[in-house]
């Protein structure tokens, strides 16, 4: 059994050193590390992306999705505008839900709740369409 021990701390020191290599995200404690790009979870913006090599804020985003895309961009030198505007979608589309979902819950006219949840399915769409969007920037060199 000791074997197997020594061997699986093996395995996981050969992992964490070669990790940083490739731009494979991976999770430690509250951050999110992709080779050398940081995303941390802030009060005030959702997402920081920093790059610890300079110790620099490359972006802040509403999404955890969004801030995985700018990292992978900035680590193959893209432009990750596209990223920051599908990310200012999802953030507006949110609200927008949030907002309708309070007042479906606060009125009770029935001709005003049916154009809410018109409205709010309308944002739903857009935030599953932003979500591909991003999914696809992310997965895209994987494919």
């Amino acid at each position: 059994m000791k074997q197997i021990n020594q061997a699986l701390t093996e395995l996981g020191s050969i992992i964490e050193n070669n990790i940083k290599n490739y731009m494979i995200p991976h999770q430690e404690g509250k951050t999110i590390r992709i080779s050398n790009v940081v995303i941390r979870p802030s009060k005030r913006y959702s997402y920081i992306v920093v790059d610890i090599t300079s110790n620099k804020t490359v972006a802040t985003t509403f999404s955890k999705i969004a801030a995985i895309a700018v990292a992978k961009s900035y680590l193959k030198s893209n432009s990750f505008q596209l990223v920051l505007n599908i990310d200012n979608i999802l953030e507006k589309n949110y609200n927008d839900c949030r907002f309708y979902n309070h007042i479906i819950k606060s009125n009770n006219n029935n001709a005003n709740k049916d154009s809410i949840l018109i409205r709010m399915e309308v944002s739903k769409q857009k935030i599953e369409s932003a979500t591909k969007s991003l999914d696809d920037i992310i997965l895209g060199d994987m494919r």
